[in-house]
C-alpha cells in the first residue's frame, strides 16, 4: 500500500504538468491558420513603357565598393527573372528582364547610370531588347531598396 500513494502523487504530478484533465482544445499556435507570407515588391523597372514589380527573393545585397547584387521575379509573374548587378569595374555590371511568356528580353550592360544611396539602388539607361531574332532599342529606369 505505501508504494501506490507514491505512484497516485506522481501520476497527478505528471498529469497537470502535461495538461491531462484540461480538456481536448488544442494549443493556439495549432489553431492559427497558416497563411503564405507574399513578399513585398521592393521596386520596379520600367522599360518601353512597360513596368515590372520587383520581387527581390532570390538575392538582394548592397555591399561596400559599391557593389549590387539583386535577383528575383515580378510580382506579376513567377517566371519572368530579374537581374540587377553592379560591380565596377571588374565585375558584371547591368540589369535584365527575361519575361516566362516568350515577349521581349530586355538587357542593359554598362549602358547605364547607376545611383547607390545606402540600400537604394536607382538606374537609367538604354536597354536592348531581343524577340525572336530582332534587336529593338528602349529607354528604361529602375528603383530598388533592398530591405
Amino acid at each position: 500500500m505505501k508504494l501506490i500513494k507514491p505512484f497516485g502523487a506522481l501520476f497527478v504530478i505528471v498529469s497537470m504538468a502535461t495538461g491531462c484533465g484540461r480538456g481536448d482544445e488544442a494549443p493556439a499556435a495549432a489553431q492559427a491558420p497558416e497563411t503564405a507570407s507574399v513578399p513585398r515588391p521592393a521596386g520596379y523597372i520600367e522599360i518601353d513603357g512597360r513596368t515590372w514589380a520587383v520581387v527581390a527573393d532570390v538575392q538582394c545585397m548592397v555591399a561596400p565598393g559599391p557593389v549590387v547584387a539583386i535577383a528575383g521575379h515580378a510580382a506579376e509573374d513567377r517566371g519572368t527573372e530579374i537581374v540587377v548587378d553592379f560591380n565596377l569595374p571588374d565585375g558584371p555590371t547591368g540589369v535584365s528582364v527575361i519575361p516566362s511568356n516568350g515577349t521581349t528580353e530586355w538587357h542593359a550592360e554598362n549602358a547605364m547610370n547607376f545611383e547607390i544611396t545606402g540600400k537604394q539602388v536607382k538606374g537609367a539607361g538604354y536597354f536592348a531588347g531581343t524577340l525572336r531574332g530582332g534587336t529593338r532599342q528602349a529607354q528604361g529606369r529602375f528603383d530598388i531598396t533592398c530591405r
